[in-house]
């Protein structure tokens, strides 16, 4: 049977629109961004989801927010990562492997400093400068490189062997090994090499090597270049130039074409490299024909460059590398255009305006009112007019209400749906528009204002509210209108924005001076301010889930819910995360989640979980701003929300969160401004050691989930200074100043763009010591020191007490000794004079001499007595103590003789100064002589007691106005000088006597150092 070539034809075509592959978004990277060079030769994500890119200048390393080229120089001092760089390998360190011009090197993962394969190689054997263009690890962890020209090389695991496998005596000869572009570990030791001249096989445990293309039978495929292998169900895909896709089956040895048709259509390019990606679909990059996914179920081969942008599809033309991350992500290398980063997934989030190329009728983006009718037509209000989409078949028609638009007229307000009509409110005027034609009619209801709030209730009842604060009940059959007052005029609200209908019958409206209600089971035209407590009364929107909890916008203050049974209001707004207070629209979806739009994108919110998540511009939507009024949701659910760049509309349940939480590193370890360490990825266990000062740090960090990451979020804590998690922000650094000497562990998280967090984190530990003298054992030694110290000082204080009391013991008993015998000596003076009184005829005349001298023993008597005591008294052992005593005892002593006695002023620091009893006495004694002295010899009229004290050094002086007298004389003549000198000496002191004819002084001076008390 033949097909009519009709129905053929649209076969073909259905089938070709049915082909579609739908690529969400397509971003290109190129120097402007960082990168080192424009032509990306290879791409490796390794463990730690880090992506290595391999260009024409070098090595780069890419985080999701910055590309750094990696120009390092080795130990000759010699650039390592200079020109290509063909392949990049991560080993089972996490260190990277990157094949480039005559050098193979290996970066280390924590300080990013670079050893090449010579250094690393314990033998004699000396790698000559070849170009490496691919590198492999097999199961033994040994390394496998294959160069270009010299054949490939195998590697032992600890570096002791390196054998080379090329066209030479030693080996099989064969040429085709001197070009290799890919390696792959099979079965039981065979080794699969692809080269310029046809697939390999190497038979480690024989020592064997096999050109599959050399022989009989695959005598077509001679010559061909195999550029990459790839594994696929015990077969081996073989991506060629020029000969499209092989398949080499493991089981029968057979070599065969992959589908011809396919091929047919590959065979033009040289099929670069490959993929799979987690559908199990191909991606193929080649050269001249841009990037392919191959459907290997249904034999489909599809060309990504037919679903871009005219601009990515010519990068893509010219492809040399790709890679498909974790999460589906697809990076392409490219010969001029930088790396791409391929979203693919159907966009969930559908934007309507004038840059999109089946809507370019719309003059002006800024959307006013947007609703979708029964019949899945979107009906958007601009400022330039009314237009009807079919987002189906992507076609618009501008209305022609449009032309009622005019200067003052120009704003629709709503858009509601009754039966087979549209219901406009254009300005003050209402319209009525056929749904199914072009057709309308004008009512102009004579509200006062323009019409800001239409809400149908029922069919012959709307409730409309102005921009000037009014509000009626309006029958669009019979076209009466019926205003509504207000209970209190003093709150008569600016302008009506927005209605809901509980069901129970109470209408609730917002509006810019708080919340209202009207009972529509009661006749009475009245409106009732609720009184409820909001910062902000400017409610924009008002929806519920339940019928029982109110949820309000409001301008500048968040949202609140009102519960209606209770009367309980609470608020949300910053603390739940919201990014803006300004809503504008507020609906809720049918799994009770909230969804708002604002001057910062749309949000939504789940009340009963507290979790909030964001949309904005990365995320598909038309800005960051939207309009108020602008809203609304369809029958079915779905959500529009109009902004200043075009309408936003989708469902909800498409909006699918990433749940999967990312890898996230430290980048960076800075002390002060020296790098510690890079890369740090989870269960990094080394423990950092630094001195006391050094003690600022700072972090440098990433969450490595590409989807969006200018979304990814941080938080972080410092355990050793608290346990608490910090919320960061967006912020990827942080620093620590002044940490105290002790062991912490910085640990720091980070979230995908959906806010899914790695709860586990990573972590980087580190003991600042203290100073020595801050040390436990320093100061244990120094408690030590001290309490012997103290000790020590204890027990000299004992045995200077017992010495001083011994000495006391011994002054006193001198003391003692020499009271008795002057009081013996004194008494039996005192008795033999009353013996000679009585005898008065022995006497006669002389009786009164008898009696004064009665009297001068007992007043000296009486003196000496007192000064005991005084001694004796260990309260007395002041300087200043000695210094009253003698003052006092010179006013009596002088009282009756006719000299006149003075004493300067004695300075209340010489209570400071504590004296030995010893040297209390002999002082006291040294200058009682002296005034005696100064009574029965000097003739004096006057005399001064003075003392001086000089830092340690203490003199006392006596000075009178007498005849004075020959001092050496009076040395060897009288006992009086001779007793004052020798209780000198006792004490150590220094005594000067000075006299002449003006008078005498007696000068004291004792060196008064460490009697401080």
């Amino acid at each position: 049977m033949k097909l009519n070539p009709l129905i053929l034809c649209i076969i073909i075509i259905t089938s070709l629109q049915l082909a579609q592959i739908n690529i969400r978004s397509i971003e290109s990277f190129d120097v402007k961004n960082g990168l080192s060079q424009n032509s990306v030769y290879s791409i490796l994500i390794d463990s730690r989801n880090l992506i290595w890119i391999g260009t024409e200048s070098g090595l780069n390393k890419y985080d999701g927010y910055d590309f750094t080229p990696l120009h390092s120089f080795d130990s000759h001092n010699s650039l390592t990562s200079r020109g290509f760089v063909y392949d990049i390998l991560e080993d089972r360190n996490g260190n990277i492997w990157y094949a480039s011009e005559n050098n193979l090197n290996k970066l280390n993962i924590y300080s990013e400093s670079v050893d090449k394969l010579n250094s690393l190689l314990k033998t004699d054997y000396h790698f000559a400068n070849n170009t490496v263009t691919k590198l492999y690890i097999d199961t033994q962890n040994n390394l496998w490189f294959g160069t270009f020209g010299s054949g490939f090389y195998k590697v032992s695991n600890d570096f002791n062997d390196i054998k080379n496998y090329r066209n030479d005596p030693d080996s099989t000869g064969d040429s085709s090994l001197d070009y290799i572009q890919d390696i792959y570990e099979g079965e039981n030791g065979n080794f699969w090499i692809a080269t310029y001249d046809g697939l390999v096989q190497l038979s480690e445990n024989e020592n064997k090597l096999r050109n599959i293309f050399n022989e009989v039978e695959y005598e077509h495929l001679r010559h061909t270049t195999i550029l990459k292998i790839i594994p696929f169900d015990k077969e081996l895909m073989l991506f060629t130039d020029g000969k499209g896709i092989l398949i080499h089956n493991f089981e029968s040895d057979n070599v065969y074409e992959f589908d011809v048709n396919i091929n047919n259509r590959l065979k033009n390019f040289r099929l670069r490299d490959a993929a799979i990606d987690g559908d199990g679909k191909i991606w193929i990059c080649t050269i001249g024909g841009g990037v392919f996914q191959l459907d290997i179920g249904n034999k489909s081969l599809y060309n990504i460059g037919d679903f871009v942008d005219g601009k990515s599809k010519s990068a893509l033309n010219y492809s040399l590398s790709i890679i498909i991350d974790p999460s589906g992500i697809v990076w392409v290398g490219t010969q001029h255009d930088g790396i791409l980063k391929i979203v693919t997934g159907e966009k969930k989030i559908h934007t309507i305006n004038n840059s999109v190329a089946d809507y370019g009728i719309i003059e002006n983006n800024v959307v006013h009112a947007a609703s979708k009718d029964r019949f899945n037509k979107i009906w958007l209000a601009t400022i330039s007019g009314l237009y009807k989409i079919d987002p189906s078949e992507r076609k618009i028609k501008k209305l022609k209400v449009s032309n009622e638009f005019t200067q003052y007229y120009n704003r629709i307000y709503d858009i509601q749906f009754v039966n087979n009509s549209a219901w406009i409110s254009l300005g003050p005027l209402l319209i009525k528009h056929d749904l199914s034609s072009d057709n309308y009619e004008i009512f102009d209801v004579k509200l006062g204002g323009n019409i800001s709030e239409l809400f149908v209730i029922t069919e012959d009842k709307f409730f409309l509210g102005s921009t000037w604060g009014n509000i009626a009940f309006y029958n669009p059959l019979t076209k009466v209108l019926n205003k509504i007052s207000f209970d209190d005029s003093s709150s008569t609200p600016r302008m009506i924005y927005d209605t809901y209908l509980d069901n129970k019958f109470h209408l609730w409206i917002g509006t810019t001076n708080g919340l209202f209600f009207i009972d529509l089971m009661n006749d009475a035209l009245i409106a009732g301010k609720l009184q409820i407590s909001l910062r902000s009364e400017f409610i924009t929107s008002i929806t519920s889930c339940d019928n029982n909890t109110l949820w309000l916008g409001t301008y500048g203050d968040g949202i609140y819910s009102y519960n209606i049974s209770n009367s309980k209001l609470s608020h949300y707004g910053y603390k739940e995360g919201f990014p803006d207070y300004i809503i504008y629209g507020l609906t809720c979806d049918e799994n009770n989640k909230l969804w708002m739009s604002s001057n910062k994108g749309i949000f939504e919110y789940d009340p009963e979980l507290n979790h909030l998540h964001t949309l904005d511009p990365s995320d598909g939507l038309q800005g960051y701003e939207f309009n108020s009024k602008a809203y609304s949701k369809s029958v079915d659910g779905e959500l529009l929300f109009g902004g200043i760049n075009g309408l936003n509309h989708f469902y909800p349940e498409d909006i699918q969160r990433n749940l999967k939480p990312p890898p996230v590193i430290i980048k960076k370890v800075i002390l002060y401004d020296s790098l510690i360490i890079s890369n740090v990825g989870f269960g990094y266990d080394k423990i950092y050691e630094f001195s006391y000062d050094q003690n600022l740090l700072s972090f440098e960090f990433a969450a490595l989930d590409y989807v969006n990451p200018v979304k990814n979020s941080y938080r972080y804590r410092l355990e050793g200074v608290s346990e608490s998690w910090i919320n960061n922000g967006k912020k990827r650094y942080v620093t620590f100043p002044n940490i105290s000497p002790g062991e912490y562990t910085f640990t720091v998280t980070g979230s995908n763009n959906d806010q899914v967090f790695n709860e586990e984190g990573v972590s980087f530990s580190f003991v600042i010591y203290p100073p020595f003298w801050a040390t436990w054992w320093f100061r244990t030694i120094l408690i030590i020191t001290f309490l012997a110290l103290v000790f020590s000082l204890y027990m000299m204080r004992i045995k200077n007490q017992e010495k001083r009391i011994k000495e006391i013991e011994a002054i006193r008993k001198n003391i003692a000794d020499d009271f008795h015998d002057d009081l013996g000596h004194k008494l039996t003076r005192i008795s033999l004079y009353s013996e000679m009184i009585r005898n008065q005829e022995q006497f006669g005349t002389n009786k009164q001499v008898y009696l004064d001298k009665i009297n001068d023993a007992a007043n000296s008597l009486f003196y000496e007595t007192k000064d005991f005591i005084w001694s004796l008294d260990p309260g007395n052992d002041s300087v200043y103590d000695v210094l009253v005593y003698l003052k006092d005892f010179g006013d009596d002593f002088f009282s009756r003789s006719g000299i006149a006695f003075k004493v300067e002023s004695i300075d209340e620091n010489f209570k400071m100064f504590a004296l030995p009893m010893k040297w209390k006495r002999e002082i006291i004694l040294i200058f009682k002589e002296g005034m005696n002295n100064i009574i029965k010899h000097s003739g004096a009229t006057y005399t001064e007691l003075k003392a001086i004290l000089n830092k340690n050094e203490f003199t006392l002086s006596l000075c009178d106005n007498g005849k004075g007298f020959e001092v050496n004389e009076n040395k060897l003549k009288g006992n009086g000088l001779t007793s004052i000198e020798k209780r000198t000496s006792v004490i150590n002191g220094n005594l000067e006597i000075i006299s002449s004819e003006k008078g005498t002084t007696i000068k004291l001076s004792l060196n008064i150092d460490g009697v401080k008390k």
